[in-house]
């Protein structure tokens, strides 16, 4: 079988073997066709030097017999694998795939996601990779990638001067936008926005997305609080909650009732605090505390709050506690029809709250602050 040239290739003579990695091979059930497939790799290591891992590699057999199957094994050192395979743990089958087959590949992912830091990777990272390939392009012409976009898509024209058509791929248009940004940011080959020269940090600066602070920022972010509840609390304070008054209004739901009391029409403002539900959970929290929570206008009070800072971390925490829960128990009143009483709610809060601040670093809390810190560490238990 002869291999044809890679897709809009063949002038720069790529084969799609340039892009192999894995590779599935079939071939008939009897002896012979097997130990050609044995011979054919073995030729191709002993050419190549490149290694079949055996490890991460299997054989599957339909109709074959138990002496040939054996036989094959020994010879291969392969493993016999069970159908369905799977590729990067996701099984390979004709049926549509749920949610349960791809919550491996998906767990990996999130894991790499919080070992890398949720809220410091994302715009960083798209400002490094787009910068780095606007400089590749420019500086490295020998690189196979480069050499791809110019074959395909510069065709012989300048790369500060291509825009790209409307049917262009998303990864194509937004490396060109950078490459437009970076332009006006360099005057004479020199980087003009801080008149240092560049680096990916002052890059980062150059295309990052500017906006005023808000008066609520030092609320959701602090070490105090619960990062989970740090972005519910951030969802709630932009005004963005998919509540049922807000579906309603986008035809989305026609009833528009609380989820958790039935009585009142669930908006953002009779949700937190104004629904007995919430303002019974706010209760418990301010008995815990020693505060008297006020139930309307919670940001007005908490901005004109007096105390040290920590003070005000820790009931910053307090109220983004109270804002997740009673948001998670809302969804869980309307998908699951169960919701946990507020007293005990406001019991499972604090014990999860206590357990994390005793984990954090109070090294710099002065003795009133640690004195009233231990006092909050005793009640509620």
């Amino acid at each position: 079988m002869g291999f044809k040239f890679y897709l809009l290739s063949s002038s720069m003579r790529l084969s799609y073997l340039m892009f192999a990695d894995d590779i599935l091979l079939f071939s008939k059930g009897d002896a012979s066709s097997m130990m050609i497939i044995i011979r054919t790799f073995s030729t191709f290591s002993a050419t190549s030097g490149l290694r079949m891992s055996k490890g991460k590699s299997n054989v599957y057999f339909n109709g074959v017999s138990e002496a040939l199957k054996a036989d094959f094994l020994q010879v291969s050192g392969l493993v016999e694998g069970r159908l369905p395979f799977r590729y990067l743990e996701v099984p390979i089958k004709t049926t549509r795939l749920n949610a349960q087959d791809c919550k491996p590949l998906f767990d990996k992912i999130m894991a790499r996601i919080r070992i890398l830091g949720i809220g410091n990777c994302h715009m960083q990272e798209v400002a490094w990779i787009c910068s780095s390939v606007v400089r590749w392009i420019y500086t490295k012409p020998d690189l196979l990638w480069v050499k791809w976009v110019s074959n395909i898509y510069l065709r012989g024209s300048a790369w500060q001067d291509y825009s790209p058509s409307t049917n262009s791929s998303w990864y194509q248009r937004k490396i060109c936008q950078v490459k437009d940004d970076f332009h006006q940011a360099y005057q004479q080959q020199n980087w003009v926005p801080n008149g240092n020269g560049y680096t990916i940090s002052n890059g980062y600066e150059f295309l990052r997305l500017k906006s005023h602070d808000v008066p609520w920022s030092g609320f959701v972010w602090n070490v105090w609080t619960i990062p989970k509840h740090g972005f519910i609390a951030w969802i709630y304070h932009h005004g963005n909650m998919n509540t049922k008054s807000k579906l309603h209004r986008l035809g989305i739901r026609e009833d528009s009732t609380c989820c958790i009391c039935g009585i009142a029409e669930e908006t953002m403002e009779h949700l937190f605090f104004d629904c007995p539900y919430s303002k019974c959970l706010l209760l418990c929290m301010g008995a815990w505390m020693g505060i008297n929570f006020p139930v309307n206008n919670l940001l007005t009070w908490r901005l004109g709050r007096s105390g040290s800072q920590v003070q005000k971390e820790i009931l910053d925490a307090a109220i983004n506690a109270c804002i997740y829960n009673i948001w998670h128990q809302r969804n869980r009143s309307k998908h699951e029809l169960v919701l946990v009483r507020p007293n005990k709610l406001a019991r499972l809060i604090m014990e999860e709250l206590k357990m994390i601040f005793r984990g954090l670093d109070r090294r710099n809390l002065n003795r009133r602050e640690e004195d009233w810190f231990q006092e909050l560490l005793r009640r509620g238990s």
